[in-house]
């Protein structure tokens, strides 16, 4: 075990990064015991996080082109926005050219994504897909999940 002190900033919804779950006492100096492997992680509140899948990888190198989860943090106002920047990974063709990708995601009660960078002439390869959605923080269960409105 390792003690930890921190500070949260008041009026805002802080995950801890490790349980998902929302630390409630915000504003005042906390001293905890963390296990060995824990840090005092958070994330803010209204956060949208891509997260390579790359369990099976021993390199990065060679997944960089994984499956991707979003993990969706909500706010007080049961909001959250994020962008992803991909490209290929190898070249420097993002720096000539736009040979890029920059997507935004937004969550305010349902879920959108839109290609930010227009004008790209990336290709996402047929492995890089959006393979799972988290949402933290719902104050009520969603009576459906639609894909592309089916």
């Amino acid at each position: 075990m390792q003690e930890v002190t921190f500070t949260l900033p008041e009026g805002i919804n802080w995950y801890n990064y490790y349980n998902k779950k929302v630390e409630t006492v915000t504003g005042v100096q906390v001293t905890r015991n963390l296990p060995d492997l824990e840090q005092a992680v958070f994330i803010k509140g209204g956060s949208v996080i891509p997260t390579l899948l790359h369990d099976d990888c021993m390199a990065i190198s060679s997944c960089i082109f994984d499956k991707i989860r979003l993990d969706v943090y909500l706010d007080n106002s049961q909001k959250a926005a994020g962008r992803l920047y991909t490209d290929d990974g190898v070249s420097f063709k993002h720096e000539t050219g736009k040979e890029y990708a920059i997507v935004k995601f937004t969550f305010d009660g349902g879920f959108k994504s839109e290609l930010v960078s227009t004008d790209a002439t990336y290709t996402f390869p047929e492995t890089q897909t959006i393979d799972t959605l988290a949402i933290y923080g719902l104050t009520e269960e969603p009576n459906s999940v639609l894909q592309a409105g089916v």
